[in-house]
């Protein structure tokens, strides 16, 4: 049954990317996890009741305020809070994916997603055909990126020697 009240548009390409869009987000909620731990020096036991409310908005805000207070160069501050930008720039696509409905895009084989915005005038975002759609490959290698991304801020930590345990990501065979 719930398979018949799927959208027909959406293919299991498109679902697989969508998990690995979130996915790559949950991994990035594990680095800036293990950036707090690690720089508080807080065992991993304790430290998952300490995180235990914090989601991706909240560890990156916790993370950026620990580079705020650190005595870290300015260069090196900038650096790493330049990275982590890059990796919030993706943070809309994750939103989007895990909350929103899609539709189908302008290309053959894409979807866009239907957001409501509220701020100011109340607006209808994915019905003009000039919005940004997704083929499924599209947000594959989008999900590439965002791991990407999430792993640079990783390795700026463990390049100044705080050891993340972090696993190598490397490009995936298509």
């Amino acid at each position: 049954m719930g398979k018949a009240l799927e959208p027909k548009f959406i293919t299991a390409k498109h679902y697989r990317a969508f998990g690995r869009v979130v996915q790559a987000f949950v991994q990035i909620e594990t680095v800036y996890a293990q950036i707090v731990l690690r720089v508080l020096k807080v065992e991993d036991g304790t430290g998952a009741f300490l995180l235990a409310g914090y989601n991706y908005d909240g560890l990156k805000n916790l993370v950026k305020s620990m580079v705020g207070e650190s005595n870290l160069p300015d260069h090196e501050s900038k650096e790493i809070l330049a990275r982590i930008d890059k990796v919030n720039d993706k943070a809309n696509l994750r939103n989007n994916v895990a909350h929103n409905p899609w539709k189908p895009g302008k290309r053959k084989g894409s979807i866009k997603s239907m957001v409501l915005k509220t701020k100011g005038n109340l607006k209808i975002m994915g019905i003009e055909d000039n919005e940004k759609d997704w083929l499924a490959s599209e947000l594959d290698a989008e999900a590439d990126e965002i791991l990407r991304r999430g792993m640079a801020v990783g390795q700026f930590f463990v390049d100044r020697g705080i050891h993340l345990g972090l696993p190598k990501v490397e490009k995936r065979k298509k």
